[in-house]
């Protein structure tokens, strides 16, 4: 009901005022991302649009546009992208979080001299490093020789990859910056280890500042190459583009260095004037551009709302004097046909635009007060699994290594971890912060859980989300292996129970 009960005050809270204060003058969305391209429209004026692209995909040949609104053409002007006046801010962010990594650091460093070589006046570098926390080597906007001195300083020192958050911190510094452009070149091994931060946060927040993402990736091992993944998967779904280096020399592919900036320096802005249309459109009207260049085809959608028209001037003119005596008796006219006036549709349509999703919205609101007052009558108390005898553990899991260490199993769950709030905290780096939990059913069997760690659990040498524990297996988490055992160390405890004659009483 906690869980509940919050999303209940968030909605009262967001709800009606986020719902009622819509109108042409809010910030404009954040990217649009299509199968072609990355776009974001808003109106710096009223009938005015501004559209900026990019293709995702590299293009060389001069964009095109066709302008429609709803079914009429329209005019519409291309600037391409970059022009005279453009900045291109360019952050490389590098993961160090594992000296073991040191190889592939110091492939990355002539790689960097490379790509900042590939660069024109218009763009500003900055260099960053990151593994528990974001630091900040050359900031954007620094002198090639103080990015240069940065690089050879750079070193894998670190041992948590918290990957996302700060994925999160680079386009926060991005975003400060003050450029037509910007992008994030993101280092790693794919490997995150955050626990509250996730794909989709970094996901949202680039969008939102139309920061695409470029995912250079470069394999751990080739066990955990699976972890590249990750990182290509925040470059597609940022409007970036992925590239890996090789699992033995670390190279990048040599079209990548030719030409590393294409995604930020493709594409272009459209201007649309709609303002001569206004006498004779209203309401909400959609603009739709089509661009082409060579074999490259994308469309852009906006929608664009028409004010409505003054109400027409009451006519006044006065009627010609005529005789009391001739004149015929006045009739009144019949009724005409009702039709609304423009103010009266302009206020229905406010009706079923902002009316309706609020009654749905007090109808979803009582819906989930009624199912939270049945969740609480029915909620049935959770079985806890019986405690041990006093001093005595559950069970055990023993080490295995050049001396084996023997950890008691005390209570259920019982969580292993590299995080100091496990109960069993092993400092290692194939071991998340939250790895795995055994937990002790009420008939005395146990099972362990998969926490989606990075690595998983084995068990016998299987790859098991949850599985039960029986005398003698043999579980692997991450690096380390242990054996699972009900015994202790005593010996006689161990011993099978021999069946001997009995008296009869």
């Amino acid at each position: 009901m906690i869980g509940l009960r919050r999303i209940l005050t968030l909605m009262l809270l967001t709800g009606s005022g986020a719902m009622l204060s819509v109108s042409a003058q809010t910030a404009p969305p954040g990217a649009v991302l299509t199968d072609t391209l990355s776009y974001r429209c808003s109106e710096s004026q009223l009938l005015k649009v501004d559209c900026s692209y990019r293709w995702l995909q590299p293009v060389r040949e001069q964009t095109t546009v066709s302008a429609r609104l709803d079914d009429e053409t329209v005019e519409a002007t291309n600037a391409a992208y970059p022009g005279t006046e453009d900045t291109t801010a360019i952050l490389f962010l590098i993961d160090t979080s594992d000296p073991r990594r040191e190889p592939v650091i110091d492939a990355i460093k002539p790689q960097l001299h490379a790509l900042l070589a590939a660069g024109s006046p218009r763009h500003r570098f900055g260099l960053a490093a990151f593994d528990t926390n974001l630091r900040i080597l050359a900031p954007l906007g620094a002198l090639p020789s103080e990015i240069q001195k940065a690089i050879a300083g750079l070193k894998a020192t670190g041992k948590t990859t918290e990957l996302y958050r700060n994925a999160l911190e680079g386009l926060k510094l991005l975003q400060a910056y003050p450029a037509s452009r910007r992008a994030l070149y993101l280092f790693s091994d794919g490997l995150a280890e955050d626990f509250s931060y996730r794909h989709e946060d970094v996901i949202k927040k680039a969008l939102e500042f139309d920061i695409p993402i470029v995912g250079i990736g470069y394999p751990r091992s080739v066990a955990l190459s699976v972890g590249l993944q990750t990182l290509r998967k925040l470059a597609e779904d940022s409007g970036g583009f992925y590239t890996g280096a090789t699992a033995d020399t670390f190279a990048l592919p040599q079209d990548f260095l030719a030409d590393p900036y294409w995604i930020a320096d493709t594409g272009g802005r459209i201007q649309v004037d709609l303002t001569s249309l206004a006498k004779s459109k209203y309401g909400a009207q959609t603009l739709t551009l089509q661009l082409q260049a060579g074999g490259a085809r994308g469309a852009i959608t906006h929608s664009v709302a028409f004010p409505a028209p003054p109400p027409a001037a009451a006519a006044t003119a006065a009627a010609p004097a005529t005789s009391p005596v001739t004149s015929p008796p006045i009739t009144p006219p019949l009724p005409a046909a009702v039709t609304p006036s423009p103010a009266e549709r302009q206020r229905w349509e406010i009706w079923l635009w902002y009316g309706i999703p609020a009654l749905s919205f007090v109808a979803v609101l009582i819906a989930l007060l009624v199912y939270g007052r049945y969740i609480r009558r029915t909620a049935v108390t959770p079985v806890v699994a019986a405690p041990p005898p006093a001093g005595k553990p559950y069970a055990y899991l023993i080490q295995h290594g050049p001396t084996e260490t023997r950890h008691a199993i005390t209570q259920s769950p019982w969580r292993i971890g590299r995080s100091r709030n496990n109960e069993l905290t092993i400092d290692d780096v194939s071991i998340s912060r939250q790895h795995a939990e055994i937990h002790r059913r009420y008939n005395g069997k146990f099972d362990i859980t998969d926490l989606e760690s990075m690595n998983g659990i084995y068990v016998n040498d299987k790859k098991v989300k949850q599985a039960e524990l029986n005398e003698g297996d043999t579980v692997e988490i991450g690096d380390i292996s242990f054996r699972f055992t009900r015994f202790d160390d005593d010996p006689a405890s161990m011993q099978q129970t021999v069946m001997v004659r009995t008296r009869i009483p």
